[in-house]
């Protein structure tokens, strides 16, 4: 099969002929092969705010080391590994501590014409994460993992030790949501779609209608905000607001569509701190590598089955309609690399 990548014309992303892999990499690089990828509600974002034309689609995915650069001895040929989305300059004080989605270099995955869902890419080694054995089944959950451990971590240093209630039962906020859980936490998850209340009672959480709050006013120290399809609308905070105690916390995870306006006066009258995250960086991701086998499980209830890369418009169908399916993952076909391939550079 021939080498492509999924890129964004006409208003739909298209398989589009891709380029050969280069025979000699740049320094300090690799060659990875994706093999699956997963769509985020922030993909559905980038969708409805018009990508550029040429932009590739995917920013969650796992895949295989084809071949490395001479100089590059952290990885080797047939490893599996993962990226966070958002690949540092490598060089900068974010970078170092492994915050990478705070390098103000970094380019992003799936935002221009970088992006995963392509037969090959060529990225900076020390970007790549390994993929544990254990966690293999579960890796394409790596990249969302890492957001929750992030999240995660920013709620354990924030709240103490008081109860958190975590909004919106996607994917992100389930995986936020056994963080802590398994960390000890008091939690309760609260998602209007009855089907995704179901997911997260499967995993051992209790989960509420976020249309119905009323016994829960003012309870929590912190409270998480994965509300996804209504963040930063008049569904996500006033939700939160009447959820957080007076002097608590919020965490912002949500992705916040433009036009949509954030309730600041209301914030800051009930005196609530605000932490807002970025995604998640290399650390976060290596946070997440070590849940190991737990993702692995976590897989089968968060995820549909996957469908191959050709039916990328019948997943985004799919991923619109969260009352009815999880998190849809993709299989990227694998070209014949014994065989060259022509067509637009990559």
């Amino acid at each position: 099969m021939q080498d492509q990548a999924f890129s964004w014309r006409d208003g739909a992303y298209r398989a589009t002929p891709l380029c050969a892999p280069p025979s000699e990499l740049p320094a300090g690089s690799a060659l990875v092969r994706p093999r699956e990828l997963g769509i985020c509600a922030s993909d559905l974002l980038h969708i409805a705010e018009q990508p550029a034309a040429g932009a590739v689609f995917g920013h969650e995915w796992q895949g295989v080391i084809e071949r490395v650069a001479a100089d590059v001895e952290s990885r080797c040929a047939g490893e599996a590994v993962t990226s966070s989305a958002f690949l540092g300059c490598g060089n900068c004080q974010a970078c170092l501590r492994g915050c990478t989605n705070h390098c103000r270099k970094a380019s992003v995955l799936g935002a221009g014409s970088l992006g995963a869902a392509r037969s090959w890419l060529v990225l900076p080694a020390a970007q790549l994460q390994p993929i544990p054995r254990v966690a293999a089944a579960g890796a394409v959950l790596l990249e969302p993992a890492s957001v929750a451990v992030e999240a995660g971590g920013v709620v354990q240093r924030l709240a103490g030790d008081g109860p958190v209630a975590v909004v919106g039962g996607g994917p992100i906020g389930l995986l936020t949501a056994c963080w802590l859980h398994e960390r000890g936490r008091l939690l309760t998850v609260f998602e209007p779609q009855p089907f995704r209340r179901g997911l997260a009672e499967r995993l051992g959480l209790e989960a509420r209608d976020s249309v119905a709050v009323e016994g829960h006013p003012g309870d929590f120290a912190a409270v998480v905000d994965c509300s996804s399809a209504y963040a930063g609308g008049p569904g996500g905070w006033q939700l939160c607001l009447r959820l957080v105690r007076r002097g608590g916390s919020l965490v912002a995870v949500a992705k916040y569509p433009k036009g949509r306006t954030v309730a600041r006066t209301e914030l800051a009258r009930a005196g609530v701190c605000v932490a807002w995250l970025r995604g998640a960086g290399l650390a976060a991701l290596r946070g997440a590598a070590d849940w190991g086998a737990q993702l692995a499980a976590y897989r089968p209830v968060l995820a549909d089955p996957a469908l191959p890369l050709a039916d990328l418009d019948e997943a985004l169908r799919r991923a619109r309609l969260p009352a009815r399916h999880g998190k849809q993952v993709l299989l990227v076909p694998q070209a014949d690399t014994s065989l060259g391939s022509t067509g637009q550079a990559g």
